[in-house]
């Protein structure tokens, strides 16, 4: 399993199970696509450090799947 498959199982483990399959693909391919951006403007850096250099400024797992809720507008939060 390389590193993006495993940053997008980390993302797909904290989304709900109707719309993983989704996110997932789309983030497959997203991150796919950053890859190869960068790997046609950097020729000196190797495949894995491109790939940790697009991981690290995607952002966290939790994060990027906390994107993906839906947000909850509240007039009084559910924690009062």
């Amino acid at each position: 399993m390389n590193l993006i498959d495993r940053y997008v199982h980390q993302v797909g483990k904290r989304l709900p199970k109707k719309q993983r399959t989704d996110v997932e693909a789309e983030l497959r391919s997203l991150l796919s696509d950053m890859v190869e951006d960068r790997a046609q403007t950097k020729v000196n850096k190797a495949d894995e450090e491109i790939i940790v250099d697009v991981l690290r400024d995607f952002g966290s797992p939790s994060q990027v799947a906390d994107s993906y809720q839906p947000q909850k507008n509240y007039l009084i939060g559910p924690e009062l």
